[in-house]
């Protein structure tokens, strides 16, 4: 990729491409993910919730003891700073990088981690974004932005982001896209 894009992605995913092309992280999910139904609020309404000033929660309505990682909230929408140390790191980036996000040139994806129901597949599906990807262990989805990535039986989703984007690539064209 040639041209500066810049990737909104449910977990970690993103960030492996921007680094896999050696470019700058041009979007503020970088280290953190969002459960599905606050990934699809997010994206619903990108431009306001990247221009909504960041603030930060003590408990995460998602999770049943307190996370040992910063969880920001924009317009109830909670983020979770996974791989940052504290409050004020994650604010910092999460500012600086939202004013990267290049208008034209943005890329979505999406998987089926994080408690996504086929509900939340389909929804993100029906957005018809452009520049979409959802990648799911379901083989039975057909829609030309999912690529069903092949998992063990047991398997409740795809593999956390950093694995699944050195998978992905088997599947999916990233130059492509």
């Amino acid at each position: 990729m040639k041209q500066p894009f810049s990737i909104i992605a449910n977990n970690c995913w993103g960030a492996e491409v921007y680094k896999h092309y050696n470019k700058p992280f041009n979007t503020p999910v970088i280290g953190l993910y969002f459960y599905p139904e606050c990934y699809l609020k997010f994206i619903s309404d990108l431009d306001k919730n990247l221009n909504t000033e960041l603030k930060f929660i003590s408990q995460s309505k998602h999770l049943d003891a307190k996370a040992n990682y910063p969880v920001g909230i924009v317009n109830g929408i909670e983020i979770h700073f996974l791989h940052y140390e504290d409050e004020k790191e994650a604010f910092e980036k999460w500012t600086k990088r939202c004013k990267r996000v290049r208008d034209g040139q943005v890329f979505f994806k999406f998987d089926d981690r994080d408690g996504a129901t086929l509900e939340h597949i389909n929804e993100f599906l029906k957005m018809e974004l452009p520049n979409s990807i959802c990648f799911t262990k379901h083989s039975l989805i057909k829609h030309q932005n999912h690529v069903h990535i092949p998992m063990p039986k047991k398997a409740v989703s795809v593999m956390d982001g950093f694995s699944l984007f050195n998978v992905c690539i088997n599947y999916f064209d990233l130059d492509e896209w």
